[in-house]
This record gives structure tokens, C-alpha cells and sequence, in this order.
């Protein structure tokens, strides 16, 4: 029971680290893009 809860946790924070990394990728991105079209 416990094992089960800590597994869907762990997958869990996974995920949310990896969705995290995309939209820091993403803002990343967006940024330079804009700056660009400003300069």
C-alpha cells in the first residue's frame, strides 16, 4: 500500500519536473523570439 503510494508519487514528480523543463524550454524560447522581433 504504502510502495503503491510512494510509486504514483514518484511518477508523479516525474512528470511535473518534466512539464516544468517544457514550459521553461517554451518561455525560453518565446523570450528570444520576442527580443528578436523587438530588436
Amino acid at each position: 500500500m504504502l510502495k503503491d503510494v510512494g510509486n504514483l508519487l514518484y511518477s508523479q514528480g516525474k512528470s511535473i519536473k518534466i512539464v516544468f523543463l517544457i514550459n521553461t524550454i517554451s518561455v525560453a524560447t518565446s523570450d528570444t523570439s520576442g527580443s528578436m522581433r523587438a530588436g
